[in-house]
């Protein structure tokens, strides 16, 4: 045994002295002139193979000055059967071109170089698996070969901790190789990969001995940086797994790599405006020249309003093109010294330092309103959106980034949930607003998974018949702690966080479960009537959910409730989804008319089957503009064979004026609040309005 690996040592060296001898016949024939370019098209076709490309305009004496390097660099890049390949390939196109044999040899002489290379790494490790020794330990000419790789190699064992790295490792991270031996290769990865990024790895080299992808590493100097990279699973002579060969695809310690690294780290993609990691390095900055009570700043928070229907409606790539022309308009309005920044979606922030008195302040944040609510041209479209925007004072409203933020976005909303295209500044009842928002929606989602919410049901009299001819189903939310909770408070925050979908699927449950259930009571011709927020029929996917959800079972005496608000977002869905709903039995009435954006164009495209005045209409029935115009709608809903209900009917006057005016059905506290499901049944029961006044 001990003769036998005498003489593997002798055939150790064959390969190394083959590959030479190799080379230096392939350079020699590269020399002559007449093969001067052909060479360097064989060469360049032989780096196509690892991703690489050579400038055709290189001069031979630079080829031969870097070949060895380059030679090295395909075996990092490559898997080591693609020479094998790539040297056939070009052999066979070099005699189909006329039989020119030289570049063929060139080629292979090149080949067969690189093929003993790869033999002596085989054979070092296989001497290593046998020996029990690691690669690279014993000879000076393997680790010399080692070195010279440009790009950085890492060896790491079967469980994955590092057994030797080469110079281009340690000037790429930092660290020396005797710093990092026995530490797990992943210690200097810089979180920005999870668990299952790395699982991910594991499974491919495990099932394919081979994996190519991007680490995200910090150096020395903390750092962050981009390394693609590919891994191959080392195996010994009988299978046995020795450990990992890590290969870099690029050479990343160059200063220019590093600067647009950095520039990538700190900046938004989309935008090129800082990103939240720049403008918290910015604002903590500020707030050390702040803390000394000689400098005032200032944060003013931006959101847009309905950016989120035109990227529904219009496409993302529209929506981008908003988003960057929103950037620009933004920046604008500051000033040099100021720092703009997107934190993310549509949310944009502007950091002021040095500023004389609020009246600057006030300035440019009312400036940003202005400039956004200006038309958006995108192709033949005009698009319009416009800006909430909070504004705080540096340090007057707080020392730390977060709370400044908070605050800010605390103004922000205030104007948002006001209607938005507007300027708040920060005041302190505010804050408790946005603490109770916050408060409402962690609650909201506990009631959810709990089914705490309830269905609530308020009559609508039939004034000709003196009956009730249908109910329209309410959300309520009674909370231990909170009470009842009011729905003009916790409807806008489950349409803000989307949980108003599952919320919205609950009440079609419920709603029809209680209407089949009366029904088989003995109320045969009651109607149901449920809300829908535009936000569930945004989307195609949550729409055609609810479809589906409404096909399950018979829809008769259910109706549908939509606000104008639904139509303006996305009228070719609404009317799509509409359609469909009617095909499965439901009928479909527009709500609140009179509010927003009121259009008889509604009416004639969408054939509702019944139109609900507002209440803030009927409120005002005293004045005789206000009584015309009711008297208007009652006429024109008559005609267009809609029924029409007055909501929100709170006096006898009120039902006189309806009654004299036509009207068909009344609705409101007049008659009764809304009641829980039990109460409802007997109230219509019971009931019969032979002098509605």
């Amino acid at each position: 045994a001990v003769q036998h690996s005498r003489w593997f040592c002798y055939l150790y060296w064959i390969p190394l002295l083959a590959a030479a001898i190799y080379w230096y016949v392939g350079l020699a024939i590269l020399d002559r002139d007449h093969q001067q370019n052909r060479a360097i098209d064989v060469i360049v076709k032989l780096n196509s193979y690892s991703g690489r490309s050579l400038d055709a305009n290189q001069t031979l004496t630079d080829l031969r000055g870097s070949i060895g390097d380059e030679r090295a660099r395909d075996l990092v890049l490559d898997e080591f059967n693609k020479i094998h390949n790539a040297i056939l390939q070009v052999t066979r196109s070099s005699i189909e071109r006329g039989g020119e044999l030289e570049d063929a040899l060139i080629a292979l002489l090149l080949g067969f170089s690189l093929f003993g290379i790869v033999m002596v790494v085989v054979s070092v490790i296989q001497r290593a698996d046998r020996l029990g020794r690691p690669a690279w330990a014993s000879s000076g000419v393997e680790k010399l070969l080692f070195q010279q790789v440009p790009g950085a190699v890492i060896f790491s064992d079967c469980d994955d901790r590092i057994v030797a790295v080469n110079e281009a490792y340690e000037r790429m991270t930092g660290y020396a190789e005797h710093e990092v031996i026995g530490w797990d290769i992943a210690f200097n990865h810089s979180g920005q990969q999870d668990a299952s990024f790395y699982e991910g790895m594991r499974t491919d080299l495990l099932a394919q001995n081979k994996w190519a992808g991007e680490f995200w590493l910090r150096n020395r100097a903390g750092e962050v940086f981009a390394d693609k990279v590919r891994r191959i699973k080392l195996a010994g002579r009988y299978g046995r797994e020795l450990g990992y060969l890590t290969l870099s695809q690029d050479v990343v310690g160059t200063d220019d790599a590093k600067r647009l690294m950095l520039w990538q780290a700190h900046h938004d993609t989309l935008t090129k405006l800082p990103n939240r990691n720049l403008f918290r390095e910015r604002m903590a900055q500020m707030l050390l020249r702040c803390a000394d009570g000689n400098h005032v700043g200032g944060l003013i928070s931006v959101d847009l309003d309905r950016f989120k229907i035109v990227n529904n409606s219009e496409g993302p790539a529209r929506g981008d093109e908003v988003l960057m022309e929103t950037a620009y308009r933004i920046a604008m309005c500051a000033r040099e010294t100021d720092t703009v920044a997107r934190l993310g979606g549509d949310h944009f922030v502007v950091l002021l330092a040095e500023l004389d008195d609020t009246s600057e302040l006030e300035r440019i944040a009312h400036s940003i309103v202005e400039e956004v609510a200006k038309p958006f041209q995108s192709g033949d479209t005009e698009l319009y959106v416009s800006a909430s925007v909070g504004v705080v004072m540096i340090p007057a409203d707080g020392a730390e980034t977060g709370e400044l933020l908070q605050k800010a976005d605390a103004a922000r909303i205030q104007v948002k949930d006001q209607g938005g295209n507007n300027v708040a500044f920060f005041e302190s009842e505010m804050n408790a607003r946005a603490v109770r928002r916050l408060l409402l929606e962690t609650e909201l989602r506990k009631a959810i998974v709990d089914e705490a919410l309830m269905l609530y049901f308020q009559p609508i009299v039939d004034i000709k018949r003196g009956v009730v001819a249908s109910g329209e189903a309410l959300l309520r939310w009674p909370h231990p702690e909170l009470g009842m909770v009011s729905p003009g408070e916790f409807i806008p925050v489950a349409e803000d966080t989307g949980l108003i979908v599952e919320i919205g699927e609950w009440v079609v449950r419920g709603t029809r479960r209680q209407l089949a259930q009366w029904r088989a009571n003995g109320l045969a011709d009651l109607h149901l009537s449920l809300n829908l927020s535009p936000v569930q029929i945004r989307h195609e996917a949550d729409a055609r959910r609810l479809l589906e959800l409404l096909a399950e079972s018979d829809n008769k005496g259910v109706v549908l409730e939509l606000t104008e608000s639904a139509l303006i977002d996305n009228s070719h869905g609404v009317r799509a989804f509409l359609t469909e709903a009617r095909s499965l039995g439901c009928q479909v009435a527009l709500d609140d008319f009179g509010t927003g954006f009121s259009s008889l164009s509604y009416l004639r495209d969408y054939e509702f089957d019944t139109l609900k005045i507002d209440k803030s209409f009927i409120d005002e029935l005293a004045n005789p503009p206000d009584y015309g115009l009711v008297a208007s709608i009652i006429s024109m809903g008559r005609i267009l064979g809609m029924r029409v209900v007055a909501e929100g009917v709170e006096t006898a006057d009120q039902v006189d004026q309806l009654k004299q005016i036509g009207c068909d059905f009344i609705q409101g506290f007049h008659f009764t609040k809304p009641l829980p499901a039990g109460e409802f049944y007997r109230y219509v029961s019971q009931s019969e309005f032979r002098d509605v006044g």
